[in-house]
């Protein structure tokens, strides 16, 4: 996307279908099929408003959400982008596949595994990539490994544009402690178009999170928020010309991608077009950093660092950890290593044990370990596994191309001794 132009988004589905009468604990989406000339119209309302980019209404037309409503996945998604496309007829305005989260905890914090929540994704990504939408966009997440999840299935499975936004309450962090620098980084290294910021919070109390952003990344930024905080009757509190009016503090922090989420309707992004047309962008310098990062943890790794490395073959603790499968011992060893004020954590398992444990071990340790880890293997499928359910950007130790390659494909930190 193009730093040097301002791009509007849409505005707020859920709340425009719910004046529009739809149930309360209803899914929005099956309205895809049921009342599309409805959907229709509220999206076409934000293309005349000036939306460049509206999102289909698909965010939670997930296998596990549509389980029991007699639709398939594809058959959701699918009327959501048709219905999304029919809005934009006449116009250079494009369709987004909207993916929110899957509404299950990723395991080891819930009971939904890493692999499933990919074809989960997966399944949603190519019908909608089938059905014609223009970009992909992720939004409304608080889980950085449930993002990666969804990245990795839109990289491998299709051609889309990618685009992130999570949702971070008023500690800087998301509800699951991810921090700002953390996603800015791992987002960065899985190659995503655009990175940002939507739902919870109104525009004021985002604006500190956008400046730590514009520090960590180069990437395009996001800027979609609530009209506020609900009153007590459930009414944003914030006005299309007044949050118009608080968005724009963020163009001289560099971002150039805005829109509306709870609370919001079309006359908010009308606000915004009126409010940008005498504003000009901001670039932001191009930037790289050699980091590693946690869900919450960046360490540059061109700085003087110390590197744990109890979690060895040779360690007799790991080695009977491993053979008891007993992952909480195997942390214990970790967090031997943060007590010595290592910055880095080497999991590096016996051959003989790492295809079955090492992905284990890792998901594992970083439940309880919040450091970045190196992570190193004799096997390159048990060191591919690890890689994939890793949460934040890890430090890979290589010595050979296939490690280089793996390297390459997920973002990881090539680290060589």
């Amino acid at each position: 996307m193009d730093n040097k132009k301002f791009f509007l988004l849409d505005g707020a589905m859920g709340t425009m279908l719910q004046a529009a009468g739809l149930p309360g604990g209803s899914r929005p989406e099956l309205w895809n099929l049921t009342n599309a000339d409805v959907v229709t119209s509220i999206q076409r309302q934000y293309v005349e408003a000036g939306s460049n980019l509206i999102y289909a209404n698909t965010f939670g037309a997930n296998g596990l959400n549509l389980a029991a409503s007699g639709y398939s996945v594809a058959e959701v998604v699918a009327a959501g982008v048709a219905a999304a496309k029919k809005a934009c007829e006449g116009t250079d305005t494009k369709v987004a596949l909207d993916i929110g989260p899957l509404g299950q905890l990723l395991e080891p914090l819930g009971t939904l595994p890493y692999e499933k929540a990919y074809d989960l994704f997966r399944e949603m990504l190519v019908a909608g990539e089938a059905a014609g939408a223009d970009v992909v966009i992720f939004e409304t997440m608080s889980d950085l490994r449930e993002v990666k999840a969804g990245v990795l299935a839109a990289k491998d499975n299709t051609k889309l544009p990618i685009m992130v936004t999570m949702t971070f309450e008023k500690s800087a962090r998301t509800f699951v402690g991810v921090t700002v620098p953390a996603m800015a980084q791992t987002l960065d290294s899985l190659g995503v178009a655009a990175m940002g910021f939507n739902c919870s919070l109104g525009p004021k109390d985002l604006m500190p999170l956008i400046s730590e952003l514009a520090k960590h990344t180069d990437k395009p930024i996001i800027l979609k928020p609530n009209a506020g905080l609900p009153d007590s009757e459930g009414k944003y509190t914030i006005d299309a010309e007044a949050f118009a009016q608080e968005v724009m503090q963020a163009v001289d922090l560099g971002v150039h991608i805005f829109g509306g989420c709870c609370g919001t309707a079309p006359a908010y992004i009308a606000a915004l077009k009126a409010a940008l047309a005498d504003k000009t962008p901001v670039e932001k310098p191009a930037r790289e950093t050699n980091a590693v990062c946690s869900a919450s943890i960046v360490l540059d790794v061109e700085e003087d660092f110390e590197l744990g490395t109890s979690i060895n073959p040779e360690n007799d603790d790991v080695i009977e950890a491993i053979e008891d499968e007993d992952l909480d011992a195997l942390s214990d060893v970790a967090m031997e290593d943060t007590d010595e004020d290592a910055e880095l954590i080497q999991v590096f398992l016996p051959e003989e044990n790492e295809e079955q444990m090492l992905p284990r071990a890792v998901e594992h340790i970083q439940m309880l370990v919040h450091e970045p880890l190196l992570l190193r293997a004799h096997s390159i499928n048990a060191l591919e596994k690890a890689i994939r359910v890793y949460n934040g950007r890890p430090a890979v130790y290589v010595t050979n191309d296939e490690e280089r390659a793996l390297c390459e494909k997920y973002g990881a930190y090539p680290y060589e001794a």
